[in-house]
């Protein structure tokens, strides 16, 4: 982007790109600032709103991830609903805010169906350098330091009573900024931390048919939980059971991450709604990678 700006001859200074870690970022907050854009962790983005509190000047635009559900709910083809899971959970090796990081299925074989196919089609995924051969599904996380912490944090969540269903760890032969996806059974788990992994963990949860399967957020960066369902519905609107999967296939509702979703806010649908839509069953089709190199004026992106 740089070299096409200077191309293009925009003026020298207009355009800046500055590469660095921590200090480099904490350098630049330290300058005379218009605005902030800062794509991070929410520990991160509160430190942000404590420093510019005195500089109402300062335009702030923090998008923080949250440790958020998705919601499997009555799926009739679990083979299906596996390859929207994992493209929720494991897209861009879990290097996203809106990443699902909790799977909520129900008690029983309906729900063990689809932890099952979830855990089979992650093993079919490929992580390794983009010039690999082959079909790579995702590249590694964003450092070595960054791995190191998501393996601590899983390592916590197992010695909290986590099950492990697929391991997550990092992968013999290549960097240690490369990880395999992995999977916990959160059922005897106690005592856990409602903190987000930015990295390809899925912690999965059983509720029981009589109880809400999508939990009011407890924390404010927890997001409004995605929905697959035959028979659920958001009410209050037009939309049928069909607009909860639609919801399923990309990161939620629009504009809903920050929302409140209590359990008061969803409803059986009607029994006219529109059949589901049989996603195929195939494995994800990869992201492409290349070499370039993101950035944007003022955009920080930083996990530390």
């Amino acid at each position: 982007m740089a070299e096409a700006l200077e191309a293009a001859d925009l003026p020298t200074g207009v355009f800046n790109l500055i590469q660095g870690g921590r200090t480099t970022g904490a350098a630049l907050l330290d300058q005379n600032i218009d605005a902030l854009l800062f794509t991070g962790s929410g520990a991160a983005g509160a430190h942000f709103r404590k420093k510019f509190a005195d500089d109402p000047h300062v335009i702030l635009a923090l998008e923080l991830g949250g440790n958020n559900p998705l919601v499997v709910w009555d799926a009739a083809d679990a083979q299906a609903v596996a390859g929207i899971v994992i493209q929720s959970a494991f897209i861009t090796t879990g290097q996203r805010c809106s990443c699902a990081r909790r799977l909520i299925v129900p008690e029983g074989a309906a729900g063990d169906a689809v932890i099952e196919a979830v855990r089979a089609l992650a093993d079919r995924l490929t992580f390794a350098p983009w010039t690999s051969d082959g079909e790579v599904y995702g590249g590694p996380l964003i450092s070595a330091r960054a791995a190191d912490g998501a393996l601590k944090a899983v390592d916590a969540l197992i010695t909290g009573g986590a099950r492990v269903i697929r391991p997550f760890g990092r992968i013999p032969g290549l960097s240690d900024a490369f990880v395999a996806p992995g999977i916990l059974d959160m059922a005897e788990a106690r005592d856990i931390p409602d903190e987000e992994i930015f990295a390809p963990v899925l912690q999965v949860y059983r509720a029981a048919d009589s109880t809400p399967p999508w939990p009011a957020p407890t924390t404010p960066d927890t997001a409004c939980p995605p929905v697959w369902s035959a028979t659920i519905r958001p009410t209050g609107t037009a939309s049928s059971a069909a607009s909860a999967r639609a919801w399923s296939t990309s990161t939620g509702p629009p504009r809903a991450r920050r929302a409140t979703c209590p359990s008061a806010a969803w409803a059986p649908a009607a029994t006219t709604a529109p059949a589901p839509t049989t996603p195929p069953t195939t494995a994800p089709t990869p992201w492409p990678v290349s070499r370039r190199t993101r950035s944007r004026t003022s955009r920080l992106k930083s996990r530390d």
